[in-house]
């Protein structure tokens, strides 16, 4: 194990990692089956002194550069949407054409979850950061602000996931049972400044597999801040919502931001769902501003930042 990670270190300096053949083959066909045009650097052959180094026939080589990838959730079962009944099929589906779903919970327990939960921090990141997680250091400014969910929220948010119709759905997205890796509230007050931060376009950085949500704690409209996503024409889509709306996304496929709220604030748990092994138990993880207890993919070592910012 350890030497497959340290030939893939090694090939990533040349833009390339070696995945099962069988794997690769299977993420082809789920892309060409999607109708999606491959990138330029997927559909590149190798250069022959690479493709000379490929190890063992059970090897492939790939290109890994650091772009959103098409195909990261291609392991998925995409066949969920067929067997499942109920709402879960057709959110499944919508999740693979476009890369988002949006799933209804109970709008007044998100209500009440508005009113009981603390948002006494700001977004500022002291924490050991990952390299794919990272946040800024300060603060984008006060109308943004954070929360440690509770342990009442954690234990309600199990229980709702823990149910057979999310179970279902996550498998249908991304192949596995599923854990929420971080669990943060966050709120925005109204402001008139341009968006940044979260309130501006931008991709996420973490590994392929891992999907966001959002979930809403108030009615949000358009002076609310609600979310927004190009698709793959870059058109803008606004997502409006009542409380309790549940937001999970591609962070990695769509572009994306919360907009500036205008007139109204907007309160929402931030969430990311992560792959949990076969045998692990469902949690939900708080470990406050995107640090990650543990690094699953063994992408890089964690860095302490918080000796950087001015106090």
């Amino acid at each position: 194990m350890r030497l497959k990670i340290a030939i893939n270190q090694a090939l990533s300096h040349f833009g390339y990692s070696i995945v099962r053949e069988d794997t690769f083959a299977q993420l082809l066909r789920n892309a060409n089956g999607r109708g999606e045009m491959m990138s330029r650097s997927e559909a590149a052959a190798p250069p022959a002194a690479m493709a000379s180094s490929q190890i063992r026939r059970s090897g492939k080589l790939r290109p890994a550069v650091n772009e959103p990838p098409r195909a990261c959730n291609g392991l998925s079962d995409r066949s969920a949407a067929e067997r499942c009944s109920g709402w879960v099929g057709e959110k499944v589906a919508d999740f693979h054409n476009n890369g988002i779903a949006v799933l209804r919970t109970d709008t007044q327990q998100a209500l009440h979850w508005s009113k009981t939960e603390a948002f006494d921090r700001d977004v500022s990141n002291l924490h050991s950061s990952w390299d794919w997680a990272g946040n800024s250091i300060k603060p984008y400014g006060t109308v943004l602000q954070s929360g440690m969910p509770s342990r009442s929220l954690q234990g309600d948010l199990l229980k709702l996931f823990s149910q057979t119709d999310f179970d279902q759905f996550f498998r249908g997205v991304l192949g596995c049972a599923i854990s929420v890796g971080n669990c943060r509230l966050v709120r925005s007050r109204p402001h008139s400044q341009t968006g940044i931060g979260p309130q501006s376009w931008h991709e996420d950085g973490c590994p392929p597999g891992i999907v966001r949500g959002v979930l809403y704690l108030t009615d949000v409209d358009e002076s609310s801040g609600p979310f927004q996503y190009k698709d793959h024409k870059s058109s803008i889509h606004t997502v409006m919502g009542k409380a309790g709306d549940l937001l999970v996304f591609d962070a990695m496929r769509l572009s994306h931001r919360a907009m500036p709220p205008i007139s109204k604030e907007r309160m929402a748990i931030d969430l990311v769902f992560m792959p949990r092994l076969p045998g692990q138990e469902m949690r939900i993880i708080s470990a406050g501003m995107n640090h990650w207890p543990s690094d699953p993919f063994i992408f890089s070592a964690p860095t302490d930042k918080s000796e950087f910012r001015k106090v």
